[in-house]
């Protein structure tokens, strides 16, 4: 498990215990509560299996798509996370309900989606290259950023020149602008929120340095 945070403006010289925050005694009891009134088999009630089952339908259809392979790669376990997630939100609710609801379900999503947006970014930054895809992608990042602005044929033929094919590229880029850090218009329309390589599309960085 990766921990990773891009800054912070902390600086502790030791740990600090906040007024607000739980303190050993109260976490202990309440870990002490979990065991002895939340352990056990959790059931989804019949809204939040509705909504999951709709949910999950959607997600593996585009998960299965060839197109959104390699930029979708962090998401493969989303599922299994998300039920994990609600399970310790229902959790954490510190009642007698043994169940998984739809906000719990919601709320889980909320933060893995959050989680997983910056992922690559991450895994990059840290130097670790778990793939092509992730090998790639601080090459393409860099020459957008010295560009500021380019075109797909202009993008495609630098990379080309590093040996980094074209899909490799289409799939860093979905990621850059799922990630915020770019911004890509066709021609004259509005900015768009989706990769459509197209020959007339334009890619602007967008994050600040």
């Amino acid at each position: 498990m990766i921990v990773y945070k891009e800054r912070t403006n902390r600086s502790f010289p030791k740990p600090v215990v906040f007024e607000e925050f739980p303190n050993l005694d109260k976490l202990r009891n309440n870990l002490a509560w979990i065991m002895r009134n939340k352990t056990g088999t959790y059931v989804m009630t019949a809204d939040a299996l509705e909504w999951y089952e709709a949910w999950y339908a959607e997600w593996k259809t585009s998960l299965d798509a060839e197109e959104n392979y390699s930029e979708r790669v962090a998401e493969f376990r989303f599922d299994v996370n998300m039920l994990r997630l609600a399970l310790l939100i229902s959790m954490s609710r510190y009642d007698d309900d043994m169940q998984i609801t739809k906000q719990d379900l919601l709320e889980a999503a909320d933060i893995l989606k959050g989680t997983f947006k910056g992922t690559v970014k991450a895994n990059v930054e840290a130097g670790i290259a778990l793939n092509e895809f992730n090998g790639h992608y601080g090459r393409v990042i860099d020459f957008i950023k010295k560009m500021g602005t380019t075109d797909r044929k202009q993008l495609t033929r630098n990379m080309s020149s590093k040996g980094i094919g074209m899909q490799i590229v289409k799939d860093v880029l979905g990621q850059l602008l799922t990630e915020g850090r770019i911004s890509v218009r066709d021609g004259t329309m509005p900015i768009k929120d989706r990769i459509g390589w197209t020959k007339t599309e334009i890619y602007s960085w967008a994050e600040g340095d």
